[in-house]
């Protein structure tokens, strides 16, 4: 229904001619929220060749997630993050030091949004109402098909 986007660096080490694993940090919107995860990512080539098709994997969690809304819904006090995994497949053509990917791929993040109502309860012994709060936690799941296009050095 809308087209939200994603961001991410990888910083890491290629192990041998098929095999490279990282830390990478990123920056997500999806609709109604944004998460910044942190993720271990590792790919392999299934040819070792100079150009490759490759498979990669990215799982981690997000560091901060917040509800993007021009106002807080009634009752909302926060948002925490959860786990985030980004299998994908895709195609690397290298020049020299450099390459450019272009992946597909399906990204899941799961969320929690908290949620604290007002609620008075009679107290018979003081003949008044007394504050009572009823807290509620919706767990989401976030969810989308990539196209990605990756630059990398060396």
């Amino acid at each position: 229904k809308e087209v939200t986007f994603s961001s991410a660096m990888v910083h890491g080490i290629k192990l041998n001619k098929r095999a490279r694993f990282g830390l990478g940090l990123g920056y997500d919107s999806f609709y109604g929220y944004n998460t910044v995860p942190i993720f271990g990512s590792a790919s392999w080539d299934l040819f070792a060749k100079k150009n490759a098709f490759f498979l990669q994997l990215n799982y981690g969690a997000s560091l901060k997630t917040w509800k993007y809304t021009p106002y807080d819904e009634y009752g909302y006090v926060k948002t925490s993050s959860g786990r985030m995994i980004n299998p994908s497949v895709g195609y690397r053509i290298r020049y020299h030091d450099a390459s450019i990917a272009l992946m597909l791929g399906y990204k899941f993040q799961k969320i929690k949004a908290f949620y604290e109502y007002e609620n008075y309860v009679w107290n018979p012994t003081t003949q008044q109402y007394l504050p009572d709060p009823i807290g509620s936690t919706v767990t989401q799941e976030l969810n989308r098909f990539m196209v990605s296009l990756s630059i990398g050095w060396k």
